[in-house]
């Protein structure tokens, strides 16, 4: 890799910030992904928090960062882009210091809260990226868990 256009383009937009609040989205272009899997845009959202000396920890509020993601969509679409699927992975769980089938929970269950108060919202397709079979695990168990969900048939 020479040049990493979609870092350049989230440092340029951060201005210099090391910081920002849970919850807030960046949005890049896609770089090279637009071409190898065509992404149109990517997110990005502040879903932890540093200490020192602690390490990171998932913010709060990960439903936060899932209505932020989801209403940024929204605000792109409104302005004249038509994006109709996101990917959102499950926020905070790469370090190991969250509680997986919680997270799953929250992010699914907001997501749904999202569409049901969004009707108009041109977004038809949620993708929730699972890393590991206890990812997909964790997903599963809260789709099972989310009562306002139909399973498809066939």
């Amino acid at each position: 890799m020479i040049r990493d256009l979609v870092a350049d383009e989230l440092n340029d937009l951060m201005r210099g910030a090391t910081h920002v609040p849970a919850g807030h989205v960046f949005t890049t272009t896609a770089g090279c992904i637009e071409y190898s899997n065509g992404a149109k845009r990517v997110l990005h959202v502040a879903t932890v928090e540093g200490e020192a000396g602690q390490g990171y920890r998932p913010v709060r509020d990960i439903g936060n960062c899932v209505r932020s993601v989801l209403s940024e969509v929204d605000r792109l679409n409104q302005s004249g882009e038509e994006l109709r699927s996101v990917v959102i992975p499950l926020f905070g769980t790469g370090g190991g210091n969250s509680d997986l089938p919680r997270t799953a929970l929250v992010m699914i269950k907001s997501c749904v809260d999202y569409l049901l108060s969004h009707r108009d919202s041109e977004l038809r397709t949620i993708y929730l990226l699972a890393h590991t079979g206890a990812h997909v695990a964790a997903c599963e168990g809260a789709l099972e868990a989310e009562t306002r969900l139909v399973p498809r048939r066939g």
